[in-house]
């Protein structure tokens, strides 16, 4: 039978020290153990509450390297006006501290706003960056100078995407771009290009925003591994450059009713036995058509 005394009996007791005081031995760990392993994973305004601790953490803070702005708590509170004051504010401080950050690896944006509003030029300038995600409600307003040599990983949920080059010219200054994920609707106004001679991952979940069929997704992408393609209506995937390893090391899967890419891609150069494309057609968990391309 399970005995809750005897276990508190032999519990044993926090040491101390000569002062009879308990010892704080999370106080004593490091600070490269305190910021990468405890506070990186804290929400901002509770790292900084951090500083009240003692004299040990006063400063400690300032040295953490990942940042949690949410103004969710402000939004809840629209109704009330002298609340809605802040949202200026809070915007200015984002901006300001994005373009007075040095040394960025990762970006994380979250944005869902009730008027049209635009992105940072900076977030497109970023030289140290190597992962950016962006998932927002407004549109994708890219700047005519880009700067984004390291960007490995590029995440991209909107809405609708441009009618215009910006995704064309954004992924094009991303020589370091091997991995990117497209989420969002599509236009039958003009083709989207995307060329990439560094790409070796893509995914692609895209809808439409018109009734009208013919969108057009032009891919350069002669060094892909691996695409997989959501589609919610009918499309057209032309292929310049598909697939430049051995067929062994490729991978497509098609889900939706992108029912031209099978034979687009069969006719691209470069196909060796092997190669094969999953086609799924129906609902998720439904059977599946493989092609096998010879």
């Amino acid at each position: 039978m399970f005995d809750l005394k005897a276990m508190l009996r032999c519990r044993k007791r926090p040491k101390r020290d000569e002062n009879n005081a308990v010892k704080d031995r999370i106080s004593n760990l490091p600070d490269h153990v305190l910021l990468d392993n405890i506070l990186s994973y804290l929400p901002t305004k509770d790292v900084v509450a951090t500083s009240l601790l003692s004299r040990r953490w006063r400063r400690l803070f300032t040295g953490v390297t990942r940042l949690d702005c949410d103004d969710s708590p402000i939004s809840h509170c629209a109704e009330h006006p002298h609340l809605t004051e802040l949202f200026p504010t809070f915007k200015m401080f984002v901006d300001n501290m994005l373009q007075a950050s040095e040394g960025v690896k990762k970006l994380d944006i979250h944005i869902r706003v009730r008027e049209p509003d635009k992105l940072p030029s900076a977030i497109f300038n970023c030289r140290t960056l190597e992962v950016l995600k962006l998932d927002v409600n407004l549109d994708l307003e890219v700047p005519s100078t880009l700067c984004l040599p390291n960007l490995k990983e590029l995440h991209i949920s909107v809405v609708c995407f441009p009618i215009d080059d910006s995704l064309t010219r954004l992924v094009s200054s991303c020589p370091s771009l091997e991995y990117m994920t497209l989420c969002g609707s599509l236009s039958p106004v003009i083709p989207i290009s995307i060329s990439s001679h560094s790409l070796r991952t893509l995914k692609l979940n895209t809808f439409f925003c018109s009734s009208i069929l013919g969108s057009k997704l032009v891919l350069d992408v002669p060094n892909l591994e691996y695409l997989c393609s959501i589609e919610r209506a009918k499309a057209f995937l032309l292929v310049k450059r598909f697939f430049g390893l051995n067929a062994e090391e490729r991978h497509c899967e098609i889900h939706g009713r992108l029912l031209y890419t099978a034979k687009l891609v069969a006719k691209q150069e470069g196909l060796n036995d092997g190669f094969r494309i999953v086609i799924n057609d129906g609902p998720k968990g439904s059977d599946q058509s493989v092609y096998h391309i010879h």
